[in-house]
């Protein structure tokens, strides 16, 4: 944003500037949000990964 535009918003009138610009960060917060989730997500699988291949393990011995 330009200065004049700055100093719009900054007196409270809203422009198609500041807007676009709000819109922006919103999106912005998003996809951090968004790139949070998918790494938490991908930590609990590599967890259940690990978890799930001593259980296969036990599965099988007992079918011997």
């Amino acid at each position: 944003m330009g200065a004049a535009v700055t100093a719009m918003e900054r007196r409270g009138i809203l422009t198609e500037a500041g807007n676009m610009n709000r819109e922006i960060k919103k999106i912005n917060a998003l996809i951090i949000s968004s790139m949070v989730n998918v790494e938490r997500l991908a930590d609990k699988i590599a967890f259940l990964e690990k978890e799930k291949k001593p259980l296969n393990r036990k599965k099988k011995r007992k079918h011997i």
